[in-house]
């Protein structure tokens, strides 16, 4: 009777060591599974990093443009502000002028 138990007890025995190994090796595959996905993670994080840091300089770029056109359009408008006036001047001077040739054609 003693040696029944201990072959059943054997037998549960060597069923959940079975059973142990059958869960070891899904754990196995899920850990498997995880490092794969870490790893990816890992690699779009630094695809990640790189493209803000690129965004990062071309922000920095345009923001050296922009500074750089408004220099250049306060200048222009500057130089239009002191060519204004002589323009003025040369339109009155031409119209006279076209005054003048009129009246002497007559």
């Amino acid at each position: 009777l003693h040696s029944i138990q201990v072959f059943r007890e054997r037998d549960v025995l060597i069923q959940q060591v079975s059973e142990l190994k059958a869960e070891q090796q899904q754990l196995d595959g899920l850990c498997l599974a995880l490092r794969r996905a870490v790893h990816a993670e890992g690699l779009i994080m630094e695809d990640m990093e790189t493209e803000l840091q690129m965004a990062f300089k071309r922000k920095e770029a345009l923001l050296q443009d922009i500074a750089v056109n408004s220099q250049t359009s306060l200048k222009m408008e500057k130089d239009l502000d002191q060519l204004r006036p002589e323009l003025a001047e040369a339109d009155q001077r031409s119209a006279s002028l076209e005054t003048s040739l009129v009246q002497k054609s007559k």
